[in-house]
């Protein structure tokens, strides 16, 4: 985590940059586009001054929310620990730092007091991004370490792209998103970033009083966090968290017609691979329903079942023919009479055979008894089937003409 100052006002900025050791005293830097801490450094080299920063390692996550806490909620002019703070329930500690104006962490397990050079720019990458890609090699910012202070043994935090990065990050979005749509549409209930869309993806979960407002709220997510590369928004019967439900309204709300918006030529994150030049195309989704809603948008519900109030049997061994992948079902004991049911299958095992489930009774103990008086027993049935093929099979590869069907009668047939 680093923590920089506003080289005008002195308001200290908290942000989590990736460093890439290049010498002994020499890091390689990456500064985003539109991050507060490239606002303050392009000001000092303006003036020709490196600035000053304190590189802050092995922290509490309330440091790691406070530095990503999105632009709309913390403002340039808003010091981030202040984030940290309310987290922690007390003031963040600082200490004084030995080179540099910048104070440190002061329960950091290491801190590196540094500047970035002025007019300075080396290779740097390429690296693991956020984006789950591996960021292109470039000529860019250098960081010279003038002092490393550390606790007595130090554990040094490795941050890696993937779900750590995600969920982290999340927690601050979703937060501000939460807080930034709902003061301009109505009816927001809860916001998602989806860890498959590595934090280029959220799912706002909002009831609009009134058609098109969805899509409002859609184009309030993009303005508040510029990172967004698409929006998708449900109706609260959907499950944010259950991707079969976003898919399920996707394809049967959205209508690719008139609720998908497609914002060209946007604002977007330099480490998504598919933005050149900060540019890229956004997306949104309207999965919501229309308002009224209709009837032919209920889901279909089932009732709670306690599973105690049944006395449940053993499963019928079907064959693996008889079912082929499906498994047999168990059955229950309250059925006094499986015959009233009449319930039939059909399954064709080199010919076809219908079997009911009146040829399976049940004893008073449950157990399931196959009334060879009726039918032959089902392996019988089967293995006659099954034999058939392979007797037929075997006359070929011997040599022997395999032996013609009988031609039936018009008794037979009649």
């Amino acid at each position: 985590i680093i923590v920089a100052k506003d080289p005008d006002t002195g308001v200290r900025n908290t942000s989590i940059h990736r460093l890439m050791v290049t010498g002994k005293d020499r890091l390689g830097l990456l500064m985003d586009m539109g991050r507060h801490l490239r606002n303050y450094y392009e000001r000092a080299e303006a003036k020709g001054e490196p600035l000053e920063i304190t590189i802050n390692n092995g922290l509490h996550p309330a440091y790691f929310v406070a530095a990503t806490t999105p632009s709309s909620a913390a403002p340039i002019d808003v010091d981030e620990l202040a984030v940290a703070s309310y987290l922690l329930g007390e003031p963040a500690r600082l200490c004084r730092s030995k080179t540099v104006s910048v104070e440190g962490l002061a329960d950091a397990q290491m801190i590196m007091e540094a500047e970035i050079l002025p007019y300075v720019r080396e290779p740097e990458g390429p690296f693991g991004e956020v984006s789950g890609y591996y960021a292109a090699r470039d000529d860019r910012w250098v960081v010279h370490v003038k002092a490393i202070t550390m606790q007595t043994a130090p554990v040094i935090h490795m941050l890696h792209p993937g779900r750590e990065v995600w969920i982290g990050q999340g927690l601050s979005v979703e937060s501000n998103l939460f807080q930034t749509i709902s003061k301009q549409v109505p009816g927001l209930k809860k916001v998602y970033m989806t860890p498959g869309g590595s934090h280029y993806h959220v799912i706002l979960q909002i009831d609009p009083p009134n058609n098109g407002m969805a899509k409002n709220a859609i184009l309030a997510a993009f303005a508040a966090f510029p990172d967004l590369q698409m929006v998708t928004a449900v109706n609260s019967d959907i499950d944010i968290y259950d991707p079969e439900q976003i898919e399920r309204a996707m394809v049967t709300r959205c209508d690719p017609a008139k609720d998908i918006i497609i914002i060209p030529g946007a604002f977007g994150h330099e480490l998504n691979p598919v933005v050149k030049d900060n540019l890229a195309a956004k997306m949104g989704f309207d999965c919501t329903y229309p308002v009224p809603k209709p009837e032919s948008y209920t889901l279909v519900s089932f009732q709670d079942v306690d599973i105690g109030k049944y006395d449940i049997g053993r499963p019928i061994p079907f064959p693996d023919c008889f079912y082929n992948k499906m498994s047999a079902g168990i059955f229950l004991r309250s059925f006094q009479s499986v015959k009233e049911h009449s319930l039939r299958l059909r399954r064709s095992c080199s010919g076809s055979m219908l079997l009911t489930f009146s040829d399976f009774l049940f004893s008073s103990a449950g157990d399931p008894l196959v009334q060879a008086d009726l039918y032959p027993p089902l392996p019988r049935l089967v293995g006659y089937h099954k034999a058939a093929p392979r007797k037929r099979a075997a006359a070929q590869i011997s040599g022997q003409d395999p032996p013609r069907r009988r031609q039936r009668s018009d008794s037979v047939k009649s």
